[in-house]
């Protein structure tokens, strides 16, 4: 955060924003649990740490993705 992070808690990603023409992800659109509220959030990398719910964040940017982990 001292560096310029943005750091949410109670927020899903819902989609991702990408460049129209790399491809690359640009940013997220996130959805707030609290307020019920959706934004966006431009950057310049994303990281996931959503551990073995790695899976629910790939079918987003690909839906027909395989899964690679399995919960215990």
């Amino acid at each position: 955060i001292q560096q310029g992070a943005i750091v949410t808690n109670y927020t899903e990603v819902i989609e991702f924003i990408k460049d129209d023409i790399t491809k690359h992800i640009k940013g997220v659109i996130i959805h707030d649990k609290i307020n019920n509220e959706k934004f966006s959030i431009n950057c310049k990398g994303v990281i996931s740490a959503t551990g073995p719910f790695c899976d629910l964040i790939r079918k987003i940017d690909d839906n027909e993705s395989h899964s690679l982990v399995q919960p215990s």
